[in-house]
Protein backbone atom coordinates (compact mmCIF):
# COMPACT_ATOMS: atom_id res chain seq x y z
CA UNK A 1 0.00 0.00 0.00
CA UNK A 2 0.89 3.57 -0.89
CA UNK A 3 -0.25 6.55 1.13
CA UNK A 4 0.60 9.75 -0.74
CA UNK A 5 0.63 13.34 0.58
CA UNK A 6 0.11 16.53 -0.79
CA UNK A 7 2.17 19.14 1.41
CA UNK A 8 0.78 22.65 1.66
CA UNK A 9 -1.92 23.13 3.83
CA UNK A 10 -1.65 19.38 4.27
CA UNK A 11 1.62 18.10 5.86
CA UNK A 12 2.45 21.29 7.18
CA UNK A 13 0.22 24.01 8.13
CA UNK A 14 0.92 26.75 5.62
CA UNK A 15 0.80 27.59 2.51
CA UNK A 16 4.15 28.30 1.56
CA UNK A 17 5.09 30.38 -1.09
CA UNK A 18 2.37 32.43 0.59
CA UNK A 19 5.00 33.12 3.28
CA UNK A 20 7.77 33.48 1.08
CA UNK A 21 5.23 35.96 -1.10
CA UNK A 22 4.94 37.72 2.60
CA UNK A 23 9.05 38.12 3.27
CA UNK A 24 9.36 39.66 -0.62
CA UNK A 25 6.81 41.97 0.14
CA UNK A 26 4.34 40.83 -1.99
CA UNK A 27 1.45 38.69 -0.09
CA UNK A 28 -1.57 40.03 -1.55
CA UNK A 29 -0.37 39.57 -4.41
CA UNK A 30 -0.10 36.04 -4.57
CA UNK A 31 -2.47 35.27 -1.91
CA UNK A 32 -4.99 35.95 -4.26
CA UNK A 33 -3.29 33.70 -7.04
CA UNK A 34 -3.35 30.99 -4.98
CA UNK A 35 -6.83 31.10 -4.13
CA UNK A 36 -7.56 30.89 -7.49
CA UNK A 37 -5.41 28.06 -8.63
CA UNK A 38 -6.41 25.94 -5.34
CA UNK A 39 -10.04 26.42 -6.64
CA UNK A 40 -9.26 25.67 -10.47
CA UNK A 41 -10.33 28.94 -11.80
CA UNK A 42 -6.90 29.33 -12.94
CA UNK A 43 -4.12 26.99 -14.38
CA UNK A 44 -1.86 25.40 -12.00
CA UNK A 45 1.35 25.92 -14.50
CA UNK A 46 0.31 29.45 -15.09
CA UNK A 47 -0.53 30.34 -11.53
CA UNK A 48 3.03 28.66 -10.38
CA UNK A 49 4.88 30.81 -12.79
CA UNK A 50 2.97 33.95 -11.69
CA UNK A 51 3.56 33.90 -8.05
CA UNK A 52 7.10 32.43 -8.16
CA UNK A 53 7.81 35.63 -10.35
CA UNK A 54 6.79 37.67 -8.12
CA UNK A 55 9.25 36.51 -5.60
CA UNK A 56 12.67 37.80 -7.53
CA UNK A 57 15.20 38.82 -5.63
CA UNK A 58 14.16 37.29 -2.12
CA UNK A 59 17.22 36.52 -0.54
CA UNK A 60 18.48 32.65 -0.28
CA UNK A 61 18.75 33.26 3.72
CA UNK A 62 15.07 34.23 3.73
CA UNK A 63 13.88 31.24 1.93
CA UNK A 64 16.02 29.10 4.70
CA UNK A 65 14.85 30.91 7.09
CA UNK A 66 11.17 29.98 6.20
CA UNK A 67 12.14 26.52 5.74
CA UNK A 68 13.54 26.15 9.17
CA UNK A 69 10.38 27.19 10.79
CA UNK A 70 7.83 25.28 8.91
CA UNK A 71 4.93 24.24 11.28
CA UNK A 72 4.01 20.78 10.80
CA UNK A 73 0.15 19.85 10.34
CA UNK A 74 -1.02 18.67 13.68
CA UNK A 75 -1.51 14.65 13.50
CA UNK A 76 0.77 14.63 10.75
CA UNK A 77 3.34 11.98 12.82
CA UNK A 78 1.41 10.11 14.12
CA UNK A 79 -1.03 9.36 10.50
CA UNK A 80 2.50 8.45 9.27
CA UNK A 81 3.81 6.38 12.16
CA UNK A 82 0.45 4.58 11.94
CA UNK A 83 0.62 3.84 8.26
CA UNK A 84 3.79 3.02 8.16
CA UNK A 85 3.12 0.10 11.33
CA UNK A 86 0.28 -0.67 8.58
CA UNK A 87 2.85 -1.65 5.89
CA UNK A 88 2.38 1.74 4.21
CA UNK A 89 4.77 3.40 1.58
CA UNK A 90 4.96 6.95 1.86
CA UNK A 91 5.32 10.14 -0.54
CA UNK A 92 5.05 13.55 -0.79
CA UNK A 93 3.99 14.57 -4.14
CA UNK A 94 3.96 18.68 -3.98
CA UNK A 95 4.07 21.33 -6.64
CA UNK A 96 5.77 23.32 -3.57
CA UNK A 97 9.55 23.22 -3.58
CA UNK A 98 12.23 20.77 -3.04
CA UNK A 99 14.13 23.12 -0.20
CA UNK A 100 10.80 22.75 1.92
CA UNK A 101 9.64 19.37 0.85
CA UNK A 102 12.46 17.05 1.87
CA UNK A 103 13.10 18.97 5.20
CA UNK A 104 9.92 17.76 5.65
CA UNK A 105 9.98 14.51 4.07
CA UNK A 106 13.58 14.34 6.71
CA UNK A 107 11.39 15.12 9.69
CA UNK A 108 8.35 12.96 8.92
CA UNK A 109 10.31 9.76 7.37
CA UNK A 110 8.74 9.76 4.08
CA UNK A 111 9.75 7.66 1.69
CA UNK A 112 9.39 9.22 -1.58
CA UNK A 113 9.76 13.16 -1.86
CA UNK A 114 9.27 14.93 -5.24
CA UNK A 115 8.35 18.61 -5.52
CA UNK A 116 9.49 21.63 -7.68
CA UNK A 117 12.98 23.27 -7.46
CA UNK A 118 13.28 27.05 -6.76
CA UNK A 119 16.28 28.77 -9.01
CA UNK A 120 18.79 30.80 -6.26
CA UNK A 121 21.74 32.54 -7.93
CA UNK A 122 23.96 34.98 -6.15
CA UNK A 123 22.21 34.37 -3.56
CA UNK A 124 18.47 35.24 -4.58
CA UNK A 125 15.54 33.89 -6.05
CA UNK A 126 15.80 34.58 -10.09
CA UNK A 127 12.14 34.63 -10.23
CA UNK A 128 12.01 30.95 -12.23
CA UNK A 129 10.98 27.55 -11.44
CA UNK A 130 11.46 24.25 -12.76
CA UNK A 131 10.62 20.24 -12.07
CA UNK A 132 8.94 17.50 -12.47
CA UNK A 133 5.70 19.31 -11.44
CA UNK A 134 4.53 22.42 -13.47
CA UNK A 135 1.29 21.12 -15.19
CA UNK A 136 -2.14 20.66 -13.67
CA UNK A 137 -2.16 17.01 -13.96
CA UNK A 138 1.64 16.45 -12.98
CA UNK A 139 0.87 14.52 -10.24
CA UNK A 140 -1.23 11.68 -12.11
CA UNK A 141 2.00 10.73 -13.57
CA UNK A 142 4.09 11.32 -11.23
CA UNK A 143 1.78 9.10 -8.62
CA UNK A 144 2.19 6.45 -11.43
CA UNK A 145 5.82 6.09 -11.43
CA UNK A 146 6.03 5.78 -7.62
CA UNK A 147 3.21 3.10 -7.58
CA UNK A 148 5.52 1.37 -10.46
CA UNK A 149 8.82 1.73 -8.23
CA UNK A 150 6.90 -0.19 -5.56
CA UNK A 151 5.32 -2.92 -7.57
CA UNK A 152 2.03 -1.50 -6.76
CA UNK A 153 -1.62 -0.50 -8.44
CA UNK A 154 -3.28 2.51 -8.02
CA UNK A 155 -5.90 1.18 -6.11
CA UNK A 156 -3.33 0.13 -3.59
CA UNK A 157 -2.63 4.18 -3.18
CA UNK A 158 -4.56 6.10 -0.72
CA UNK A 159 -4.16 10.26 -1.70
CA UNK A 160 -4.72 13.03 0.23
CA UNK A 161 -4.28 16.73 -0.77
CA UNK A 162 -6.46 20.22 -0.64
CA UNK A 163 -6.05 21.88 -4.02
CA UNK A 164 -7.32 21.81 -7.95
CA UNK A 165 -3.92 20.27 -9.00
CA UNK A 166 -4.39 17.05 -6.82
CA UNK A 167 -7.92 16.26 -8.71
CA UNK A 168 -6.19 13.69 -11.74
CA UNK A 169 -4.31 12.35 -8.82
CA UNK A 170 -7.61 11.57 -7.15
CA UNK A 171 -9.15 10.16 -10.24
CA UNK A 172 -7.17 7.06 -10.14
CA UNK A 173 -6.27 6.47 -6.25
CA UNK A 174 -8.24 3.83 -4.53
CA UNK A 175 -9.09 6.20 -1.70
CA UNK A 176 -8.76 9.77 -2.29
CA UNK A 177 -8.94 12.22 0.90
CA UNK A 178 -9.81 15.96 0.57
CA UNK A 179 -8.11 17.12 3.00
CA UNK A 180 -10.19 20.81 4.05
CA UNK A 181 -12.94 22.36 2.43
CA UNK A 182 -12.12 22.89 -1.54
CA UNK A 183 -15.32 22.27 -3.20
CA UNK A 184 -12.75 21.45 -6.23
CA UNK A 185 -11.48 18.62 -4.27
CA UNK A 186 -14.69 17.56 -2.59
CA UNK A 187 -17.09 17.32 -5.09
CA UNK A 188 -14.64 13.85 -6.34
CA UNK A 189 -13.07 13.11 -2.88
CA UNK A 190 -14.38 9.87 -2.23
CA UNK A 191 -13.60 11.20 2.02
CA UNK A 192 -13.91 14.73 3.09
CA UNK A 193 -11.99 15.78 6.35
CA UNK A 194 -12.69 19.15 7.27
CA UNK A 195 -10.89 19.39 10.88
CA UNK A 196 -7.49 20.32 10.70
CA UNK A 197 -5.93 16.84 12.30
CA UNK A 198 -4.29 14.25 10.03
CA UNK A 199 -5.34 11.89 13.00
CA UNK A 200 -8.55 11.77 11.59
CA UNK A 201 -7.65 9.67 8.90
CA UNK A 202 -6.04 6.69 10.55
CA UNK A 203 -9.36 5.22 11.14
CA UNK A 204 -10.56 5.58 7.64
CA UNK A 205 -6.81 3.92 6.19
CA UNK A 206 -8.10 0.90 4.23
CA UNK A 207 -6.14 -2.92 6.05
CA UNK A 208 -3.50 -4.39 4.25
CA UNK A 209 -5.55 -7.24 2.23
CA UNK A 210 -4.08 -10.41 2.58
CA UNK A 211 -3.17 -11.12 -0.58
CA UNK A 212 -0.88 -8.40 -0.40
CA UNK A 213 1.10 -10.25 2.26
CA UNK A 214 1.36 -13.09 -0.03
CA UNK A 215 2.38 -10.54 -2.55
CA UNK A 216 5.36 -9.44 -0.11
CA UNK A 217 6.35 -13.05 0.49
CA UNK A 218 6.15 -13.93 -3.10
CA UNK A 219 8.37 -10.45 -3.62
CA UNK A 220 10.37 -11.24 -1.44
CA UNK A 221 11.47 -14.97 -2.77
CA UNK A 222 12.49 -13.35 -5.76
CA UNK A 223 14.25 -10.99 -4.31
CA UNK A 224 16.30 -14.21 -2.40
CA UNK A 225 16.97 -15.51 -5.85
CA UNK A 226 17.98 -12.56 -7.55
CA UNK A 227 20.58 -11.78 -4.84
CA UNK A 228 21.98 -15.34 -4.45
CA UNK A 229 22.59 -15.13 -8.83
CA UNK A 230 23.95 -11.59 -7.69
CA UNK A 231 26.38 -13.43 -5.15
CA UNK A 232 27.22 -15.36 -7.77
CA UNK A 233 28.31 -13.19 -10.22
CA UNK A 234 29.84 -11.17 -8.27
CA UNK A 235 31.88 -14.15 -6.35
CA UNK A 236 32.99 -14.85 -10.28
CA UNK A 237 34.22 -11.65 -11.00
CA UNK A 238 35.69 -11.05 -8.25
CA UNK A 239 37.95 -14.21 -8.89
CA UNK A 240 38.42 -13.68 -12.32
CA UNK A 241 39.68 -9.96 -10.87
CA UNK A 242 42.13 -11.42 -8.83
CA UNK A 243 43.67 -14.04 -11.42
CA UNK A 244 43.90 -11.21 -13.48
CA UNK A 245 45.64 -8.94 -10.60
CA UNK A 246 47.67 -11.62 -10.49
CA UNK A 247 48.83 -12.07 -13.87
CA UNK A 248 49.18 -8.52 -14.07
CA UNK A 249 51.36 -8.38 -11.05
CA UNK A 250 53.27 -11.55 -12.74
CA UNK A 251 54.08 -9.56 -15.57
CA UNK A 252 55.12 -6.66 -13.99
CA UNK A 253 57.64 -8.50 -12.21
CA UNK A 254 59.00 -10.09 -15.01
CA UNK A 255 59.32 -6.08 -16.64
CA UNK A 256 61.11 -5.13 -13.59
CA UNK A 257 63.35 -8.11 -13.62
CA UNK A 258 64.13 -7.55 -17.26
CA UNK A 259 64.66 -3.65 -16.76
CA UNK A 260 67.06 -4.96 -14.09
CA UNK A 261 68.92 -7.65 -16.49
CA UNK A 262 69.10 -4.76 -19.09
CA UNK A 263 70.23 -1.87 -16.57
CA UNK A 264 72.42 -4.76 -15.82
CA UNK A 265 73.32 -5.10 -20.07
CA UNK A 266 74.23 -0.94 -19.80
CA UNK A 267 76.53 -1.00 -17.39
CA UNK A 268 78.79 -3.78 -19.45
CA UNK A 269 78.50 -2.14 -22.77
CA UNK A 270 79.27 1.39 -21.23
CA UNK A 271 82.26 -0.03 -19.19
CA UNK A 272 82.88 -2.24 -22.43
CA UNK A 273 83.06 1.39 -24.59
CA UNK A 274 84.68 3.14 -21.88
CA UNK A 275 87.34 0.07 -22.97
CA UNK A 276 87.06 0.79 -26.48
CA UNK A 277 87.56 4.59 -25.88
CA UNK A 278 90.81 3.83 -23.47
CA UNK A 279 92.20 0.84 -25.89
CA UNK A 280 91.68 3.74 -28.81
CA UNK A 281 93.09 6.38 -27.98
CA UNK A 282 96.56 4.41 -26.64
CA UNK A 283 96.55 2.82 -29.91
CA UNK A 284 96.15 6.11 -31.73
CA UNK A 285 99.08 7.78 -29.87
CA UNK A 286 101.32 4.28 -30.39
CA UNK A 287 100.51 4.64 -34.24
CA UNK A 288 101.60 8.06 -34.12
CA UNK A 289 104.95 7.54 -32.43
CA UNK A 290 105.35 4.34 -35.31
CA UNK A 291 104.67 7.54 -37.42
CA UNK A 292 107.02 9.86 -36.51
CA UNK A 293 109.73 6.73 -36.20
CA UNK A 294 109.11 5.93 -39.63
CA UNK A 295 109.31 8.88 -41.37
CA UNK A 296 112.44 9.81 -39.26
CA UNK A 297 113.43 6.16 -41.01
CA UNK A 298 112.51 7.40 -43.97
CA UNK A 299 114.75 10.46 -43.92
CA UNK A 300 118.27 8.24 -42.89
CA UNK A 301 117.20 6.14 -45.25
CA UNK A 302 117.32 8.90 -48.31
CA UNK A 303 120.32 10.23 -46.90
CA UNK A 304 121.93 6.67 -46.58
CA UNK A 305 121.23 6.45 -50.44
CA UNK A 306 122.23 9.52 -51.80
CA UNK A 307 125.90 8.37 -53.33
CA UNK A 308 124.89 5.78 -56.20
CA UNK A 309 121.80 4.12 -56.87
CA UNK A 310 119.70 3.39 -53.60
CA UNK A 311 119.29 0.21 -52.28
CA UNK A 312 116.21 -0.46 -53.91
CA UNK A 313 117.14 0.69 -57.12
CA UNK A 314 119.99 -2.09 -56.89
CA UNK A 315 117.22 -4.76 -56.28
CA UNK A 316 115.35 -3.63 -58.84
CA UNK A 317 117.86 -3.69 -61.46
CA UNK A 318 118.96 -6.89 -60.47
CA UNK A 319 115.95 -8.68 -60.75
CA UNK A 320 115.60 -6.51 -64.45
CA UNK A 321 118.77 -8.04 -65.39
CA UNK A 322 117.70 -11.96 -63.73
CA UNK A 323 114.65 -11.73 -65.68
CA UNK A 324 116.42 -10.72 -68.80
CA UNK A 325 118.89 -13.77 -68.47
CA UNK A 326 116.28 -16.55 -67.89
CA UNK A 327 113.77 -15.19 -70.63
CA UNK A 328 116.06 -13.66 -73.88
CA UNK A 329 118.33 -15.78 -75.72
CA UNK A 330 121.61 -14.42 -76.11
CA UNK A 331 125.34 -14.67 -77.33
CA UNK A 332 127.00 -16.77 -75.00
CA UNK A 333 129.77 -13.46 -75.13
CA UNK A 334 127.02 -11.33 -74.35
CA UNK A 335 125.26 -13.73 -71.31
CA UNK A 336 128.82 -13.38 -69.68
CA UNK A 337 128.90 -9.78 -70.33
CA UNK A 338 125.43 -9.99 -68.22
CA UNK A 339 126.43 -12.42 -65.39
CA UNK A 340 129.26 -9.92 -64.62
CA UNK A 341 126.95 -6.93 -64.18
CA UNK A 342 124.65 -8.94 -62.37
CA UNK A 343 127.62 -9.91 -60.07
CA UNK A 344 128.83 -6.31 -59.78
CA UNK A 345 125.38 -5.19 -58.93
CA UNK A 346 125.02 -7.77 -56.26
CA UNK A 347 127.71 -7.18 -54.36
CA UNK A 348 127.01 -3.55 -54.78
CA UNK A 349 123.81 -4.17 -53.38
CA UNK A 350 125.20 -6.81 -50.38
CA UNK A 351 127.83 -3.85 -49.47
CA UNK A 352 124.46 -1.34 -49.16
CA UNK A 353 122.46 -3.75 -47.14
CA UNK A 354 125.47 -4.86 -44.52
CA UNK A 355 125.75 -0.70 -44.74
CA UNK A 356 122.31 -0.27 -43.79
CA UNK A 357 122.12 -3.15 -40.96
CA UNK A 358 125.34 -1.80 -39.52
CA UNK A 359 123.72 1.73 -39.16
CA UNK A 360 122.79 2.08 -35.38
CA UNK A 361 120.26 4.74 -35.16
CA UNK A 362 118.57 3.20 -37.67
CA UNK A 363 118.73 -0.22 -36.76
CA UNK A 364 117.13 1.06 -33.43
CA UNK A 365 114.62 2.93 -35.28
CA UNK A 366 113.59 -0.17 -37.25
CA UNK A 367 113.58 -1.97 -33.64
CA UNK A 368 111.58 0.76 -32.32
CA UNK A 369 109.07 1.33 -34.83
CA UNK A 370 108.15 -2.26 -34.93
CA UNK A 371 107.78 -2.40 -31.29
CA UNK A 372 105.30 0.68 -31.71
CA UNK A 373 103.85 -1.22 -34.66
CA UNK A 374 102.80 -4.60 -32.33
CA UNK A 375 101.68 -3.11 -29.30
CA UNK A 376 99.29 -0.14 -31.57
CA UNK A 377 98.24 -4.08 -32.83
CA UNK A 378 97.61 -5.12 -29.52
CA UNK A 379 95.60 -2.60 -28.67
CA UNK A 380 93.51 -2.73 -31.93
CA UNK A 381 92.97 -6.52 -30.91
CA UNK A 382 91.73 -5.34 -27.67
CA UNK A 383 89.71 -2.54 -29.08
CA UNK A 384 87.99 -4.56 -31.37
CA UNK A 385 87.43 -7.26 -28.75
CA UNK A 386 85.53 -5.00 -26.81
CA UNK A 387 83.59 -3.51 -29.30
CA UNK A 388 82.30 -6.72 -30.05
CA UNK A 389 81.44 -7.04 -26.54
CA UNK A 390 79.99 -3.29 -26.07
CA UNK A 391 78.02 -4.17 -29.74
CA UNK A 392 76.89 -7.40 -27.79
CA UNK A 393 75.68 -6.35 -24.57
CA UNK A 394 73.98 -3.28 -26.51
CA UNK A 395 71.76 -5.77 -28.66
CA UNK A 396 71.02 -7.58 -25.35
CA UNK A 397 70.08 -4.80 -23.65
CA UNK A 398 67.94 -3.51 -26.52
CA UNK A 399 66.02 -6.79 -26.98
CA UNK A 400 65.52 -6.78 -23.08
CA UNK A 401 63.54 -3.33 -23.41
CA UNK A 402 61.68 -4.36 -26.61
CA UNK A 403 60.33 -7.25 -24.23
CA UNK A 404 59.80 -5.29 -20.98
CA UNK A 405 57.97 -3.10 -23.51
CA UNK A 406 55.62 -5.91 -24.93
CA UNK A 407 54.86 -7.20 -20.98
CA UNK A 408 53.67 -3.84 -20.22
CA UNK A 409 51.52 -3.32 -23.18
CA UNK A 410 50.30 -6.89 -22.28
CA UNK A 411 50.45 -5.95 -18.57
CA UNK A 412 48.38 -2.59 -19.03
CA UNK A 413 45.68 -4.56 -20.92
CA UNK A 414 45.13 -6.92 -18.07
CA UNK A 415 45.03 -4.17 -15.64
CA UNK A 416 42.32 -2.60 -17.91
CA UNK A 417 40.44 -6.09 -17.89
CA UNK A 418 40.85 -6.30 -14.04
CA UNK A 419 39.29 -2.69 -13.40
CA UNK A 420 36.43 -3.31 -15.87
CA UNK A 421 35.97 -6.86 -14.25
CA UNK A 422 36.35 -4.99 -10.58
CA UNK A 423 34.25 -2.32 -12.02
CA UNK A 424 31.49 -4.96 -12.82
CA UNK A 425 32.16 -6.64 -9.64
CA UNK A 426 31.33 -3.62 -7.29
CA UNK A 427 28.22 -2.67 -9.68
CA UNK A 428 27.07 -5.82 -9.07
CA UNK A 429 27.75 -5.74 -5.14
CA UNK A 430 25.84 -2.71 -4.82
CA UNK A 431 23.04 -4.75 -6.87
CA UNK A 432 23.68 -7.52 -4.19
CA UNK A 433 23.85 -5.25 -1.31
CA UNK A 434 20.16 -3.37 -2.35
CA UNK A 435 18.59 -5.98 -2.99
CA UNK A 436 19.52 -7.21 0.46
CA UNK A 437 18.34 -4.57 2.20
CA UNK A 438 15.21 -4.83 0.15
CA UNK A 439 15.25 -8.56 1.85
CA UNK A 440 15.32 -7.05 5.00
CA UNK A 441 12.58 -4.10 4.40
CA UNK A 442 10.39 -6.90 3.08
CA UNK A 443 10.77 -8.91 6.55
CA UNK A 444 9.97 -5.98 8.51
CA UNK A 445 7.00 -4.80 5.98
CA UNK A 446 5.72 -8.73 6.55
CA UNK A 447 6.32 -8.83 10.19
CA UNK A 448 4.51 -5.20 10.45
CA UNK A 449 1.34 -6.73 8.63
CA UNK A 450 1.48 -10.15 10.49
CA UNK A 451 1.68 -8.18 13.68
CA UNK A 452 -0.81 -5.66 13.17
CA UNK A 453 -3.46 -8.73 11.32
CA UNK A 454 -2.63 -10.58 14.87
CA UNK A 455 -4.03 -7.10 16.44
CA UNK A 456 -7.17 -6.26 14.09
CA UNK A 457 -7.89 -9.90 15.12
CA UNK A 458 -7.42 -9.51 18.77
CA UNK A 459 -9.04 -6.16 18.63
CA UNK A 460 -12.04 -7.74 17.16
CA UNK A 461 -12.15 -11.16 19.80
CA UNK A 462 -12.09 -8.59 22.39
CA UNK A 463 -15.30 -6.72 20.66
CA UNK A 464 -17.23 -9.36 20.15
CA UNK A 465 -16.51 -10.70 23.66
CA UNK A 466 -18.08 -7.96 25.25
CA UNK A 467 -20.47 -6.89 22.64
CA UNK A 468 -21.75 -10.98 23.63
CA UNK A 469 -20.96 -9.91 27.42
CA UNK A 470 -23.16 -7.20 27.36
CA UNK A 471 -26.05 -8.94 25.91
CA UNK A 472 -25.80 -11.46 28.71
CA UNK A 473 -25.49 -8.98 31.40
CA UNK A 474 -28.52 -7.39 30.09
CA UNK A 475 -30.02 -10.85 29.99
CA UNK A 476 -28.76 -11.14 34.07
CA UNK A 477 -30.10 -7.56 34.60
CA UNK A 478 -33.77 -8.60 33.78
CA UNK A 479 -33.62 -11.55 35.81
CA UNK A 480 -32.85 -14.60 33.10
CA UNK A 481 -31.45 -17.90 34.22
CA UNK A 482 -27.14 -17.82 32.93
CA UNK A 483 -25.62 -21.25 32.49
CA UNK A 484 -21.64 -21.28 34.00
CA UNK A 485 -20.24 -20.04 30.47
CA UNK A 486 -21.95 -16.94 30.58
CA UNK A 487 -20.93 -16.10 34.75
CA UNK A 488 -17.65 -17.11 33.60
CA UNK A 489 -17.98 -14.65 30.31
CA UNK A 490 -19.00 -11.45 32.50
CA UNK A 491 -16.44 -12.32 34.64
CA UNK A 492 -13.43 -12.16 32.28
CA UNK A 493 -15.64 -8.84 31.13
CA UNK A 494 -15.52 -7.64 34.77
CA UNK A 495 -19.03 -7.02 34.37
CA UNK A 496 -19.80 -9.05 37.76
Amino acid sequence: MLIVFDMDNTLVDIEIIDELAKAAGVGEEVALITRKAMQGEIDFGTALIERVGLLKNLSEKEVTKIADSIPIMKGSERLIKEAKSMGYKTAIISGSFMIFAKKVGDMLGIDHVVANELIIEDGVLTGEVTGPLMKQDSKEFVLAEIAKSEGLDLKDCVVVGDGANDIHMFKNAGLSIAFGQNPALSDIADVVITQKDQELIIPILPKPRQDMLEELQEKKEKLKIESEILKEKRNKLNQNASKLSMKRDELNQKARELVTTAKASKKERDEYNEKVSEYKAKRDELNEKANKVYARLDKLRKKSNAKGSSIDELRREIDKLEFKQQTEVISISKERQLVDRISALQEKYLKKKLQLEQDIELKALLENAQTLWNQASEYHESVTEYANLAQERHEKMIAAFREVDQIRADADNIHKDFVNTQENADEIHSKFIKTQKEIRDFDKLIASLKRKSRKDKEDKQRSDTRKKAEKVYEQFKKGEKLDTDDLLLLQRSKLL
